[in-house]
């Protein structure tokens, strides 16, 4: 598993490129949207299990993109098992 891993992560180096800025291409998503088309802003954390790490960090920047993004639905998610495990927990 651990040897897959590797192998997939360096043919995906080998393959993906940086962009250099050459062939960057600036897009507004609001300004595509059509009729009946909703956005939604996903946000994906490791994730703490302490609350004042959390307050500073994490609460911090989905502020951030709350007021960003105000008509947008933002959703958070960790990837974290622990994290997730103790959330659950505190509910």
């Amino acid at each position: 598993m651990k040897y897959t891993f590797i192998c997939l992560a360096l043919l995906i180096s080998l393959v993906c490129k940086a962009s250099n800025g050459d062939n960057f291409e600036e897009s507004n998503l609001f300004e595509t949207m059509q009729q009946g088309d909703k956005a939604a802003l996903l946000i994906v954390h490791f994730g703490t299990t302490h609350d004042l790490t959390r307050k500073r960090t994490i609460e911090v920047i989905n502020n951030k993109m709350k007021s960003a993004f105000p008509d947008v639905t933002i959703r958070e998610a960790y990837t974290s098992r622990i994290v997730i495990n103790r959330l659950k927990q505190k509910n």
